[in-house]
């Protein structure tokens, strides 16, 4: 399974990954990815989102499109 993960950063400086929705494969999360035009965010192993095995955002990047 797949989770959509969002990766906001507000004006004070401090970032933070949202979770937006689990999918059965990585292919059905890259689709609604698309679908909804996330630009900051991507499609992560839900184990490792739920097990918090990943780094929150520190910080905001431009991210060159994968997709």
């Amino acid at each position: 399974m797949y989770a959509l993960v969002m990766m906001v950063c507000y004006l004070n400086g401090s970032c933070e990954n949202l979770y937006l929705g689990g999918f059965d494969t990585e292919e059905q999360c890259v689709r609604e990815l698309k679908v909804q035009r996330i630009h900051r965010g991507g499609c992560l192993p839900l184990e490792n989102v739920l097990d918090d095995f990943w780094q929150p955002a520190t910080r905001a990047a431009d991210f060159h499109r994968v997709f």
